[in-house]
């Protein structure tokens, strides 16, 4: 039997499940499933992105991660590489 993940609300996508996806609140850049990749403890923003090594990931902690549903993640993921791909010549 699969375990079950947990669940979120995304305004966009409704109740959706938790992917292990997370966002940084203060430059919006997207890691996703940090359970298998895990994401770097500070952000290149500078953010403390994740708590310290060994301590629990609690809403409402001192540091910027913040689920994200997947499809919102990759969403912004291909909107900040679009923004950042160089335009050609007209």
């Amino acid at each position: 039997m699969t375990p079950k993940r947990k669940q979120i609300r995304c305004r966009d996508h409704g109740r959706v499940e938790w992917l292990c996806d997370v966002i940084c609140s203060k430059c919006e850049r997207v890691y996703l499933g940090i359970d298998v990749d895990p994401a770097p403890e500070l952000c290149p923003c500078s953010a403390q992105l994740l708590p310290p090594d060994g301590q629990p990931l609690k809403m409402g902690g001192k540091f910027s991660a913040r689920p994200i549903c997947r499809k919102c993640g990759v969403e912004r993921i291909a909107a900040r590489a679009a923004a950042a791909a160089p335009r050609g010549r007209n």
